[in-house]
């Protein structure tokens, strides 16, 4: 936060530019509200991720003080958002008059004049048809050997904070998230309404990275988490008001319990340049959404951020609130884990490492608004990509401290004993991640795409002599019945087989079975009772 002296001429500067201006409203303190029960005001999974992180409630916490808020207000002064962590307001279309008056209130502490800033929603789009399955965003990482063993961040909950998710409730990639509920909560924090699905395109597409699931076509990194959608951003000009919303949205997904953030932005440089940003800022320290980012990381949440895409141009560095310390900066390589020429690069301005890892922002495949599927690049898609597999790690390990898994990470990337300022410790590698968890090591992959969303296949058909069940045992159960019965509904096999966690195939012998060469219809179900698959098949 800029010192009283400075933040007074910068009031004074900026009025030669504008006659109306958005500023920040910093209180002394919280009132009556510090004697709020807090299981009023937090949910008890985010009381539960304290607990385990050995995090105290504090002041941040606790609402800021209403009637604060009222005598703001009652000024004539539009208040546009509150922030809890901050302890602040952010107040627009004021003047110079307006914001002198407010310092005569006991309970300002400061106020920020804020600027118009040209933030980045980190992609750089290489649009061409999407017509193969090529997930080395995936694979690089080895998440896949993570879904083959049944591990897609089942229980664990992200939030992404974007410019929308226009459309995601009507594409096919989404579907599942609906089916199972998998979307727990939305908000627009620019309007406050509930409705994020009809603005933003750069949301859908990062999404997609994460929570994407199309057999055969798509597979995000972490489909099987659970997600809390926040509107913060507008489009590419904006004003500052969006880190501030920013801080809203986090505060709100630490309410409800988040266990992970994913944001693919990024703040640099502004229209007005008496409010610019300077690299000497990108200390963790000193722009609104690196105080928010660090007081979330703070609160024990797993915060991913984008480095951003200024890699190659004259501001070089990473950008806010990629630069906080603790914050996961997450830097591209493309598919042959190259360098991104584009990825914004370390250190931050106290000298520390920045990006912290790398994942693959060169040509991933995702989803537009209108569910077609193509490959855009930027630091935007490495984000998220590596954000599914954080939720896959959080999954096999629900009683580690998030600084815990941090530090397991960290060891097991490709540059772990060489870091530099590029590329971090390079890209993460799940197996030796999976063992350093376990103990063990996960079973090794085969080819699976052809498997039904349950993991289930049956071939062949038609079947001459023996007839394959293949099952990759996701959800743990211990065995599978199947049935088979005939056209008028009469069993002809009822057997059950023991199975073990992964890929394994059961074989059902056709000379066994009191069956003629004709159509027959066969059930598959779980220890629970639930179906995995119902089809026809043909013995001849």
């Amino acid at each position: 936060m800029r010192s009283f002296c400075l933040v007074i001429c910068l009031l004074l500067s900026t009025v030669k530019y504008c006659s109306a201006f958005d500023a920040i409203v910093y209180f002394t303190d919280k009132g009556q509200n510090i004697y709020t029960d807090i299981s009023q005001l937090l949910s008890e999974k985010a009381l539960s991720r304290r607990i385990k992180n050995h995090i105290a409630v504090d002041f941040t916490d606790y609402p800021v003080e209403q009637t604060y808020i009222n005598q703001i207000s009652n000024n004539h002064i539009q208040i546009y958002g509150v922030s809890k962590w901050l302890n602040a307001v952010y107040i627009s279309n004021v003047n110079t008059e307006q914001v002198n008056s407010l310092y005569r209130f006991p309970f300002v502490k400061s106020i920020e004049i804020q600027g118009k800033t040209q933030s980045s929603l980190a992609q750089v789009h290489n649009r061409f048809p999407c017509d193969k399955v090529n997930l080395p965003q995936r694979d690089m990482i080895e998440a896949e050997q993570f879904h083959f063993n049944g591990i897609t961040g089942t229980d664990v909950l992200v939030c992404l904070m974007d410019d929308g998710f226009k459309n995601v409730q009507n594409i096919e990639a989404f579907n599942h998230l609906f089916v199972k509920n998998k979307i727990k909560a939305v908000k627009d924090f620019l309007s406050n309404e509930a409705d994020v699905y009809s603005v933003g395109g750069h949301g859908t597409a990062v999404l997609s990275n994460i929570a994407g699931y199309i057999p055969g076509k798509m597979y995000g990194t972490g489909y099987g988490a659970s997600f809390l959608l926040a509107r913060t951003e507008i489009d590419s000009i904006e004003s500052a008001v969006e880190m501030f919303q920013w801080a809203r949205a986090a505060e709100w997904a630490d309410s409800i319990g988040a266990d992970i953030f994913s944001t693919s932005l990024g703040y640099t440089q502004f229209d007005d340049p008496t409010t610019d940003y300077y690299y000497a800022d990108m200390n963790g320290k000193t722009t609104i959404i690196s105080k928010a980012a660090a007081l979330a990381v703070s609160k024990g949440i797993l915060v991913i951020n984008s480095a951003g895409n200024e890699g190659n141009n004259s501001w070089k560095y990473i950008s806010a609130p990629a630069d906080v310390e603790g914050v996961v900066t997450v830097g591209a390589v493309d598919s042959r884990e190259n360098f991104a020429n584009f990825s914004s690069r370390g250190p931050t301005w106290d000298g520390r490492l920045k990006p912290d890892i790398c994942c693959q922002g060169v040509n991933n495949l995702s989803t537009n608004t209108d569910g077609g599927l193509y490959y855009p690049s930027g630091t935007s898609f490495s984000c998220p990509t590596f954000s599914g597999l954080a939720a896959c790690i959080m999954q096999i390990a629900p009683n580690k401290t998030v600084n815990e898994i941090k530090e397991i990470i960290y060891s097991n990337c490709t540059f772990s004993s060489q870091p530099n300022n590029d590329i971090g410790r390079g890209v993460p590698k799940g197996s030796k991640i999976y063992e350093s968890i376990t103990g063990n090591i996960l079973q090794p992959l085969s080819n699976c795409d052809f498997l039904n969303i349950d993991g289930v296949y049956i071939y062949p058909v038609p079947a001459s002599q023996v007839l394959f069940v293949m099952f990759d045992n996701r959800k743990k159960t211990t065995e599978i019945q199947v049935n088979i019965y005939n056209i008028e509904g009469k069993p002809v096999y009822d057997n059950s087989f023991k199975v073990q966690l992964g890929l394994q195939q059961m074989a059902i012998d056709k000379s066994s079975l009191p069956v003629v060469n004709g159509l027959y219809y066969i059930r598959i179900n779980d220890t629970e009772g639930n179906v995995l698959i119902e089809q026809k098949i043909l013995f001849l």
